[in-house]
Formats: structure tokens, C-alpha cells, sequence
């Protein structure tokens, strides 16, 4: 059993689905026609990589996240600042990671 393809006309540029022959080509009348994949396996990697990629962010965002909460509870204690003031400092670090993410996009 052979594989649907499609099929795009060299002169035309018009495409149908078929069936390929054993050769590998689709032949319609004594012309030879160009055959195109019907899925691209280079998309599908690259969104398995960006997932796999985007899951190790969020997973290292989280462990600093975790770090940070605990060594602001150690500050508080050694510098005897308020709380607001350390939320606010911590507040302050996001904006600024938000800003240069926004400047570096651009």
C-alpha cells in the first residue's frame, strides 16, 4: 500500500491528492510532478524542543522562586526590615526582570 501524497503540478501549481507509484513520482499523463510531504516532522521537533524547553524554565523559575522566599525570611530577621519593605524590594526585582524582557524583545 503506498502513502497518500501531495501532488503539485510543475507547470500548473495545482495540487490534488494521490497515490504514488513505485517509482516514488506521480506521473498524470506523461508528466512527472513534484512530491510534497503531507506533514513536516521539523515542526513537530521544534515544538517538542520548545516544550521541553519552556517546562526546564518554569521548573528553574520555581526552585528560584522557592530560594528566594527563604533567604528574604533571612534578611527580614538579620536586617530587622519590615515585611512590606522586603515585598516591596522583591516587587521591585520582578518589575525590573519585566522591563528588561520588554526592552531586550523589542
Amino acid at each position: 500500500m503506498t502513502p497518500d501524497v501531495t501532488k503539485v503540478d510543475s507547470r500548473t501549481r495545482m495540487s490534488s491528492t494521490t497515490k504514488a507509484d513505485s517509482l516514488g513520482s506521480v506521473k498524470d499523463g506523461g508528466r512527472e510532478d513534484v512530491e510534497l510531504p503531507t506533514t513536516g516532522s521539523c515542526s513537530v521537533h521544534s515544538i517538542r524542543l520548545f516544550v521541553l524547553f519552556a517546562g526546564f524554565v518554569m521548573c528553574a523559575q520555581a526552585a528560584l522562586a522557592i530560594y528566594t522566599k527563604s533567604v528574604l525570611t533571612s534578611i527580614e530577621k538579620q536586617f530587622e526590615i519590615s515585611s512590606s519593605l522586603a515585598g516591596f524590594i522583591v516587587g521591585s526585582f520582578n518589575i525590573g526582570n519585566l522591563l528588561f524582557v520588554v526592552a531586550v524583545r523589542f
